[in-house]
């Protein structure tokens, strides 16, 4: 019992109370019914790893975080009852999911936005073809910012500033995410050689994604000021388990003097825990640009997710 008391004393040490229950758990280990066994589960995305420990006759569900303090919730019979059924269907985790790589870019693809949004609390800093650099944060789980500059060996008043806000409108809980967002970016205004200030450009989008296991698709539109109209749709794939994933996005716009503009890229995602590098091709109104070059402009995009 002192033993017991103790480990319950360093517990609550670090825990705080939290009423989490909005789990999608993945069976991480066999299901054990003896005592004080903790019952292993995972989510792909929110934590590292929950478990359910039965101490006497009480349960206690475990959120141990990557970051920041674990989260601690007894829970009634009903609720491990519920949850133990769910276990039970579920079974052993399949061997394909276990070496699942987490992607730490995912509210973009190359350029194009998903569905998704960071959560509250988390982060990433992005440099993007080594010109534009910024930084986003969750302010909510739903509501994130972003925020940054060009990267050039000028003085500031040279630099282009842009802000990016996203709002997630709808989260199905199984890997259906819409959002709704804005970039704005401020381009100094130079005439006869003299700063006049800033010219605003920007666009507002719509994005939907669904992800199944290894793979994301997203489909969105919007409308861009550049400063004239052009509204235009956009299509992307990210698939991949493992390290390298594979990333395809498309855009098509109609400017208002007409026609259409199609946009390719196409390339790969290496990713680590929190690193991820995007290395691909971009192909300009893709069907007279293929006709003159097979090979696409290179990006060359990073993003470190803390």
């Amino acid at each position: 019992m002192h033993s017991l008391l103790l480990i319950m004393a360093l517990l609550f040490n670090s825990i705080s109370e939290n009423g989490i229950y909005e789990l999608s758990p993945y069976v991480g280990t066999t299901i054990d019914r003896e005592e004080n066994t903790f019952y292993g589960l995972f989510d792909k995305e929110d934590f590292e790893r929950a478990s359910i420990l039965k101490i006497e006759n009480t349960y206690f569900l475990l959120i141990e975080k990557e970051k920041g303090k674990s989260l601690l919730k007894k829970m009634n019979i009903e609720e491990i009852e519920c949850l133990r059924l769910k276990i039970e269907e579920r079974g052993e985790m399949p061997e394909e999911e276990k070496n699942i790589v987490i992607d730490p870019n995912k509210t973009r693809l190359f350029i194009m936005p998903t569905g998704e949004t960071l959560k509250k609390g988390e982060r990433y800093f992005a440099n993007y073809e080594l010109f534009l650099v910024w930084f986003s944060q969750g302010l909510t789980d739903r509501v994130m910012l972003s925020a940054g500059f060009t990267l050039v060996p000028t003085t500031p008043d040279n630099w282009w500033f842009y802000l990016g806000p996203k709002v997630k409108l709808y989260d199905s809980g199984e890997g259906n995410f819409l959002s709704l967002g804005s970039h704005i970016i401020a381009v100094p205004d130079w005439g006869y050689y003299e700063n006049r200030g800033y010219e605003i450009y920007g666009s507002g989008y719509m994005s939907f994604t669904t992800e199944k296991k290894t793979s994301a698709v997203t489909l969105g539109g919007g409308v861009i000021a550049l400063p004239d109209v052009m509204p235009g749709f956009f299509g992307g794939l990210c698939t991949g388990k493992g390290r390298v994933k594979f990333l395809a996005e498309y855009w098509h716009g109609f400017p208002e003097y007409g026609g259409s503009i199609p946009c390719l890229i196409v390339g790969f995602r290496f990713t680590g825990k929190n690193l991820s590098s995007d290395l691909g091709l971009f192909y300009p109104y893709i069907t007279e640009f293929v006709e003159f070059s097979p090979v696409g402009i290179p990006i060359v995009n990073f993003v470190y997710n803390f």
